[in-house]
């Protein structure tokens, strides 16, 4: 009969480095569409493309991932931190390029967005290993329920940034 789940001094721990490689960028970028919609080149038609520009970095991670680690041979402690700063480049060029565009084409968002794709998946394909290599399985639960936690955060901020004179008014 398998233990119960209980928490250690390093759960906390666990829980914030499921932030670094995890979903809660992108989906700060897709809570914050309505605004974007109204301040990039691409109008409405940004929603596409991030979801394209999304679907092709998920497309290729697995396949990509599996050759460089046939060829680098990395540890998976390596993957992890390339991971973690994976999501702080996305992040620091989504700051401090939100609103820059090339012939119409919000290039900083684009990439913004391929990064945070990229460590995205990285949670299953980097973090979790590393987690269970560690010999504990409950590391990955902890891991999972940090990235997965993330999510209320830029929902969170998004919400407290709404302006009702913004709201649409429907009937």
């Amino acid at each position: 009969m398998p233990s119960s789940f209980q928490l250690d001094r390093l759960t906390p721990f666990f829980m914030l480095l499921g932030l670094g490689p995890s979903w809660m960028l992108l989906d700060g970028v897709f809570s914050e569409l309505a605004i974007f919609d109204r301040t990039q080149p691409e109008g409405l038609a940004l929603a596409t493309y991030l979801t394209a520009v999304s679907a092709l970095a998920n497309t290729i991670v697995v396949p990509g991932h599996a050759a460089a680690q046939r060829r680098l041979k990395c540890k998976s402690r390596t993957w992890v931190g390339a991971a973690v700063y994976a999501s702080v480049a996305a992040a620091v060029t989504l700051a401090l390029f939100w609103d820059y565009s090339v012939g119409g084409a919000s290039l900083a968002l684009y990439a913004a967005v391929f990064l945070a794709s990229l460590a995205g998946n990285a949670q299953q394909l980097a973090l979790n290993p590393w987690a269970a290599e560690t010999g504990r399985a409950r590391r990955i639960v902890e891991l999972m329920a940090g990235g997965n936690a993330g999510a209320l955060l830029p929902a969170g901020l998004a919400m407290s940034q709404r302006d009702a004179r913004l709201r649409r008014q429907f009937g």
